[in-house]
Parts: C-alpha cells; structure tokens; sequence
C-alpha cells in the first residue's frame, strides 16, 4: 500500500465514521432528503480536496461539521425561491448542538428512529411511510389525502421534529413518552 492509499483508506473511515453527524446537520438546515444527499456529496469531495489541511489526530467530526455549516448555509442563502429560510442564528444553533451531540453509531440512531417510529400514531406512520418508503412525490401524496401540499410538508415537519426530539432523548437514555406528534 502507498502512502496515497493509506490516506485513501484514512478519509474513508473518518468520513464513514462522521456521516450521520454530517448528514444529519445538513438534513437539519435544508429539509429536503434530495438536497442534504446532494449537499453531502458536495461536502465530502469538498473534505477529499482540502483533506491535505486536515491534521491526523484531530476532531474529523468537527471539522467536516464546519465545512458542512458552510456549505449548506451558502445553499440555503442562494434559494432565494424559498418562502421559507432559516437565520443564520438558526443554522448557527443547529450547528452547535449537532456538534455537541456524541457520536453514537448508525446502528443506534437505526433502532431508536424503529423504537420511536412505533409509537407515532398511526396516521403520522402511514403518512411517513407513503413520503418516504414509497418514492411517491409529495404533490401525489398530498392529491390521496385530500390535502395542499404545504399541508404535508407541515405534518411532516412537525413528525420529523417529534422524531429527532424521541431519538434525542432515547439516545440519551431519557424517559419519553411517544413523541409529541404522535
């Protein structure tokens, strides 16, 4: 193995290693699953460029989360179509408590996200199950349910909200109740 391939194999792991974090906070500061998978790769070719000013040994995590904040925060200015934008305050906060989050394994986030999903009400699972296990577009979804589509976007918001919070709290080892948009 050369020294290229050991560096190769380096990233790799610290960015497997880093990738719920990461796409968690850019998830938080778009909203949209499309454009946090899109922000995501941008961000880790991003990391592979400027991975020469990476310090073996240091916090991997924290650095890619700036490199993340910023990313995303420059979409989420250029989206001038959007009604809706988050403060830099905001994109700011949710910085700071993603990178004050501990870094639990994917495997964990999985079977608190199942524990906290079978206590939503049944609505709230039939409506995430249909956004997200079915590929159907939100327009669609809305048109079945006799609903807007902002209408949709709203419980969904709300439903993801109640998630992370229920994960949160579960990963924490908190005593919670169903999450509240249950």
């Amino acid at each position: 193995m050369t020294a290229n391939d050991d560096r190769v194999l380096e990233f790799s792991e610290l960015l497997q290693e880093s990738r719920s974090r990461v796409f968690g906070l850019i998830y938080a500061l778009v909203l949209n699953m499309a454009d946090a998978e899109d922000l995501f790769q941008q961000t880790a070719a991003l990391l592979w460029e400027k991975f020469d000013e990476y310090e073996s040994g240091t916090d991997f995590a924290a650095w890619a989360l700036r490199v993340a904040r910023f990313k995303s925060a420059n979409f989420v200015r250029g989206r001038q179509r959007e009604r809706q934008r988050l403060s830099t305050g905001a994109i700011d906060e949710l910085f700071e408590a993603t990178a004050a989050t501990p870094d639990v394994g994917q495997e964990e986030r999985l079977q608190a996200l199942r524990g906290c999903l079978g206590k939503l009400k049944a609505s709230d699972r039939k409506l995430v199950e249909r956004c997200y296990a079915s590929g159907a577009a939100i327009g669609e979804i809305a048109a079945g349910e006799g609903k807007s589509a902002g209408a949709v976007y709203t419980a969904l918001h709300r439903i993801r909200r109640s998630l992370m919070e229920c994960i949160r709290r579960t990963l924490a080892g908190e005593e919670h109740p169903a999450p509240s948009g249950a």
